[in-house]
């Protein structure tokens, strides 16, 4: 099925997908708030522009099966959480960088997370160590037990990564 929707004021969302595809393009579409639950199935979301709102809430929960979130800052998304056990996943935070700071809260274990992560914002990492040094490079720094990148505090947009459950297979590619 495909469903073209334009509507003139703030949306929220509640999408579930089971077995099968589901590919959510929000581009042009004023997301408040978003709620996709999934299970064994594949999953792409992407904001190919700006929302044209902040989204005040994006939450993606699935079990197994694949996804994949492209253009994450475009959501302009203040929090997102990913549960995401026994998934392939690939998140790309990249997109126009927006002023102010997006929580991204990631839970369950994946099967794999690929993250593709913009330099031209400031980044912070929390939680599980071995998840955590798996971002460390050059111009990183140590702040309390998050890994922060340089020039943190100084970008007008910040996203903080929470890692709730280890990830054996994560891998970071800074774009």
């Amino acid at each position: 099925w495909e469903v073209k929707l334009s509507p003139a004021s703030a949306a929220s969302f509640v999408l579930h997908v089971e077995l099968g595809e589901g590919v959510f393009d929000f581009t042009d579409l004023p997301v408040e708030d978003v709620y996709l639950l999934g299970d064994s199935t594949r999953i792409e979301v992407e904001f190919n522009r700006p929302n044209l709102i902040d989204c005040e809430r994006f939450k993606l929960s699935m079990i197994g099966g694949e996804m994949e979130f492209r253009g994450l800052l475009n959501a302009k998304a203040k929090s997102i959480t990913l549960q995401l056990p026994r998934t392939k996943a690939r998140v790309e935070i990249t997109g126009k960088p927006f002023e102010g700071a997006s929580e991204i809260w990631f839970e369950g274990t994946p099967e794999s997370l690929e993250i593709v992560v913009s330099k031209k914002v400031g980044v912070r990492v929390s939680g599980l160590t071995a998840n955590v040094v798996r971002f460390n490079r050059k111009g990183m720094q140590i702040d309390g037990s998050s890994l922060i990148n340089e020039g943190y505090r100084d970008k007008a947009c910040k996203v903080h990564l929470h890692f709730a459950r280890p990830v054996p297979k994560l891998d970071v590619e800074w774009d």
